[in-house]
């Protein structure tokens, strides 16, 4: 049964209130949770969310009822962004220079600006799929150099990169245990910063299952696209397997929630899905009645 569009609104602004993040009308249609909603009705998507009983609106700002401190926290945050914006952009120069990076994308709290101070920066990169460990290695190895990484036990965090997920060419679809709400949400909250031969386009069309969830979200169709690389020569296979070993070994020493598959990697210190899909629902229910 189809949601009400009383009803896609509300869950939209309760999903928003779990990162203290209130939504302007163009976002809520955006993020709009299970209705599908065309373009060029703002007014009266406007008349239904002023009419709704639980949610309060300030200037251009809708979120829950009793919760318009969040608007302030929204501008204090999106002051700290900047500033980690700046921060990156030095980064990337470097980032970029690898010629096995394909694309580099924001996600995470700085990707929607909502970052605070402390926050760390979450990156996705996809790379080209015959030299993913070997990519991973030296960029890893230069931010620990610089004092940039984020490693998994660090109390302090800010502007530190971690780098959460890698993906190379031809797995850019996320895993069919990962197509939730919350997934749905990373991938249309993904902010390209770099992106060679159109692979944020790719990425998109590959997980159009997102839908499901966000049916507004932007829907991207790209023809099938072969490695764009021809195969390695037996010099950069040896190389390739080597840091892969390597690598896995480590892994496997400290290893928590890492998910380690062919052409897909995650590396999260606080992989915090089940919870937020659980405080969504408790939420939901509190204030539904």
């Amino acid at each position: 049964m189809p949601l009400s569009l009383a009803d896609a609104i509300l869950r939209t602004v309760c999903y928003a209130d779990i990162f203290d993040y209130p939504l302007t009308l163009p976002e809520i249609r955006k993020y709009l949770i299970g209705a599908k909603y065309s373009q060029g009705k703002e007014r009266e998507l406007k008349k239904k969310a002023d009419s709704i009983p639980q949610i309060s609106r300030k200037s251009d700002f809708y979120f829950l009822k009793g919760k318009d401190v969040i608007v302030n926290y929204r501008k204090r945050r999106e002051y700290f962004s900047s500033q980690k914006m700046i921060k990156l952009k030095k980064i990337l120069k470097f980032l970029s220079f690898f010629p096995f990076v394909l694309m580099i994308a924001l996600t995470g709290t700085l990707a929607m600006n909502n970052a605070d101070r402390d926050d760390d920066i979450d990156l996705l990169l996809v790379i080209d799929n015959r030299f993913i460990w070997t990519t991973r290695f030296f960029i890893v190895s230069i931010l620990k150099v610089l004092g940039l990484y984020r490693n998994p036990k660090d109390k302090k965090a800010s502007n530190k990169i971690c780098l959460n997920m890698y993906l190379d060419e031809n797995h850019l679809e996320l895993p069919v245990a990962e197509r939730d709400l919350y997934s749905a949400h990373e991938v249309i909250q993904l902010k390209p910063v770099y992106d060679k031969d159109g692979y944020y386009q790719r990425f998109r069309s590959a997980n159009s299952w997102i839908a499901q969830f966000l049916p507004n979200s932007e829907v991207y169709h790209t023809r099938h696209v072969m490695n764009h690389t021809p195969g390695m020569n037996a010099k950069g296979n040896l190389m390739e397997s080597f840091f892969r070993k390597i690598q896995l070994w480590k892994i496997k020493k400290n290893q928590t929630k890492e998910i380690i598959r062919q052409g897909y990697l995650r590396f999260h210190p606080h992989d915090n899905r089940g919870d937020i899909l659980k405080q969504f629902e408790v939420k939901l229910k509190n204030y539904k009645g």
